[in-house]
């Protein structure tokens, strides 16, 4: 998307406006309450960064400009497989994300999310998800020994 906003941009003339695109592994922010999941899992990924990183990288990015940053280890390390074996980096990512939001995910109701109306929650930087998988984890610890 970004690629395609530059090469808009650069057609219609306007050579002093670049766009990047900063890529964050996964962030504790708002948007997982606010995306639909239909999934019957608790919405999670595993070793979420900080939101303050991509903050952080906005900022950095408007004095070092680039075409894409990816954010932190895991961001990197995804981008490098990805563009060394686009497919399987894809399918392995799904078939990870698939197992992890349905395995060890707790049950959880469909929801529309924001779909078709605002909510009033989530209105901050952090949504809390860290803490709460971070409870589900000692829950599930207690429960087995």
């Amino acid at each position: 998307m970004g690629e395609v906003i530059n090469q808009e941009l650069r057609l219609a003339g306007y050579k002093n406006i670049k766009v990047t695109t900063i890529e964050p592994w996964a962030a504790d922010t708002p948007w997982w309450g606010h995306a639909a999941n239909y999934s019957g899992g608790t919405p999670r990924m595993k070793a979420m960064d900080n939101p303050n990183l991509v903050v952080d990288v906005m900022i950095w990015s408007y004095f070092h400009p680039r075409k894409e940053i990816p954010l932190g280890p895991k961001a990197k390390t995804s981008y490098f497989f990805h563009h060394l074996a686009p497919h399987f980096t894809e399918k392995l990512s799904a078939n990870y994300s698939h197992k992890y939001q349905i395995r060890f995910a707790p049950p959880a109701k469909d929801t529309t999310g924001t779909l078709y109306t605002p909510m009033e929650s989530g209105r901050g930087i952090d949504d809390g998800v860290r803490q709460r998988i971070k409870k589900e984890k000692e829950e599930r610890k207690r429960k087995n020994n």
